[in-house]
């Protein structure tokens, strides 16, 4: 049992270690970005499906820019539990995005699965998605990792986390997040989830345009 606790402490720390060296490292360039804000609200209510537990989801998403609202997104959707480790997913979302002077609407559908694991108070999220872009005609790969380190019972959850975006339109990595934040809980049902990301995006001149982002959520669980 302490052979395995040692290789387990070792582990995490390397992990952890490796995490926050490619946070920090991805912050070099951070203080000459310009800054956007993100306001998030979501809803998850338990359904009865089958031998499942499932729950439906709504979410939306508002997002500004040099004072100005630019985007809009609001994604519902259903997700089970299909064993202790994993969990799948299909949604659906109308995105509308300010083009200039005026607003265009989005539609993308997507299925999901999240992997989970646990080794004692730190959990680890994998999320893997598929976007198919309908208006836009185009798939993106999503891949969110994610390390929570859960204190007070779970009333307290600081996070760091990265996600790689693929654009399989133009067949490259054309954005990544690396994120951290902290989940506080201070009502069983309520969940309010704050962090900073660094946003790195690929246009169209293949340029990388870099943005701190600082995200809030409000998340009511039922």
């Amino acid at each position: 049992m302490k052979k395995r606790s040692r290789f387990k402490a070792t582990f995490l720390f390397l992990l952890i270690s490796i995490f926050i060296l490619t946070f920090l490292s991805s912050l070099s360039g951070a203080q000459s970005a310009p800054w956007e804000y993100y306001s998030k609200y979501k809803i998850i209510v338990p359904v009865s499906c089958g031998n499942l537990a499932a729950k439906l989801s709504f979410k939306e998403e508002a997002r500004f820019r040099d004072n100005a609202h630019y985007y809009n997104k609001i994604p519902v959707g259903i997700s089970a539990k299909v064993n202790k480790h994993w969990e799948i997913g299909f949604f659906y979302a109308l995105k509308d995005k300010k083009n200039k002077s005026h607003w265009k609407n989005y539609h993308l559908i997507w299925p999901e699965a999240i992997f989970h694991t646990s080794l004692s108070s730190i959990v680890i999220d994998d999320r893997q998605r598929v976007e198919l872009h309908l208006t836009d005609r185009d798939q993106r790969y999503r891949n969110f990792l994610r390390i929570k380190f859960y204190t007070l019972n779970g009333k307290l959850i600081p996070w760091i986390g990265n996600e790689i975006r693929y654009f399989f339109k133009r067949n490259q990595i054309a954005m990544n997040e690396a994120l951290a934040g902290i989940m506080f809980k201070p009502f069983t049902h309520l969940t309010i989830n704050l962090y900073y990301d660094y946003r790195l995006i690929k246009n169209k001149k293949n340029i990388w345009e870099k943005a701190n982002v600082f995200q809030s959520m409000i998340i009511l669980q039922f």
